[in-house]
């Protein structure tokens, strides 16, 4: 069978797991991954509202996310290039660099591209010069004029994997496998820039450290949607530096659960901002920040593994690899020991102990 090359452009900024989908789908329909090779063709021009990712970081991720699939590969031409990076000049160069080899073709597109291919510079050009493939989307129509004029072929039965690197920048969904989450994290990208201004240094790093942990967790645990994880454990602080007006507030609205130190009022803020700042909706995820610092009976896993997260996170400084093991081994009985610690802990430090959510918590688990 020919050799089939399948140019796939886009910002990936980040690449996510809507990207990946889309590039091993097209391998399988083109025949798999040893007739057809993707080339992923990160572009410099992005729209966006929260601060984007470098050339350099561009790369580098979609480095991590290709690097365990056979013949996906990157290029960099665009993002090297001194002006606008039209998609003709790059047709052209792919034409020139496989001019002397017997191969097809393909630039990928979506719907959405698709549909505005006729406002493309050249677009005349691209489509006499090259195959367009169409990958479409569920129930959604297309522009049929567009898709006969400059004889698009559509990608038959194909997968979909609902993601977008807007909502990832945003911190709406964390759709991105674990190496680029982790390049994210380490290297303080989207979302991480407006989470860093709310809090300290020290506290940003330790809240990184949960949230990589917490999701670690889930994952070893093989729970489902373990990006919630992630989002609750980033947040679960970030309320920590409480204004002194709102206190009254606070006090207010969790009546309930007077009187509590006011050093834990914070899990409470951290929830409000996470919602109201960050709009984070999820019930799930706003629940386990919300009682993430004193617990309560009854948690869900994901409130069990952001408030174990919290109190055994490597940043604290001492030996917690017992817990951690224990976490990764069996969410529910690792919690359990974790509480048990952590009271043992709280009491002999003279710490608060005596409010309803802490005593209903230890009583719900351990007594």
């Amino acid at each position: 069978m020919k050799k089939r090359i399948v140019i796939f452009g886009g910002s990936f900024d980040p690449i996510h797991n809507g990207h990946i989908n889309m590039a091993l789908e097209t391998q399988r329909v083109l025949g798999g991954p040893n007739v057809c090779c993707i080339i992923f063709l990160p572009n410099k021009e992005s729209v966006w509202k929260i601060g984007s990712s470098n050339p350099c970081d561009k790369i580098e991720m979609i480095k991590l996310a290709i690097k365990d699939y056979v013949n996906l590969f990157v290029d960099d031409f665009e993002l090297k290039q001194i002006g606008p990076d039209y998609t003709y000049l790059s047709v052209r160069y792919f034409l020139n660099k496989y001019e002397k080899e017997n191969i097809d073709l393909y630039f990928l597109l979506g719907t959405d591209q698709l549909d505005k291919f006729h406002l493309w510079k050249n677009a005349e050009e691209i489509a006499s010069s090259i195959r367009l493939l169409h990958y479409p989307r569920p129930n959604c129509h297309f522009n049929l004029e567009n898709f006969n004029k400059y004889h698009f072929e559509t990608l038959k039965d194909v997968k979909m994997v609902d993601a977008s690197s807007n909502e990832i920048r945003n911190l709406q969904d964390i759709d991105v496998c674990d190496s680029v989450l982790e390049y994210i994290n380490d290297h303080n990208l989207y979302f991480l820039e407006k989470v860093k201004t709310y809090i300290d240094e020290k506290r940003f790093n330790h809240s990184k450290s949960v949230a990589m942990l917490a999701k670690k967790i889930a994952s070893q645990n093989k729970i489902g949607q373990s990006n919630k994880y992630y989002i609750a454990g980033l947040l679960h602080d970030i309320g920590k530096n409480i204004p002194k007006s709102i206190i009254s507030d606070i006090e207010n609205k969790y009546s309930k659960y007077m009187p509590i130190d006011k050093k834990l009022y914070h899990q409470f803020y951290s929830a409000y901002i996470a919602q109201h700042d960050f709009n984070i909706n999820d019930e799930s995820i706003l629940d386990a920040i919300r009682f993430h610092a004193t617990g309560k009976a009854n948690m869900s896993s994901i409130g069990k593994a952001v408030y174990a997260a919290d109190k055994v996170d490597p940043l604290r400084g001492y030996d917690s690899k017992e817990m951690i093991c224990s976490l990764m081994n069996n969410l529910d009985e690792g919690f359990k020991f974790v509480l048990k610690e952590n009271r043992a802990f709280l009491i002999l430090n003279g710490k608060d102990i005596a409010n309803k959510l802490t005593l209903e918590c230890f009583k719900f688990y351990l007594d």
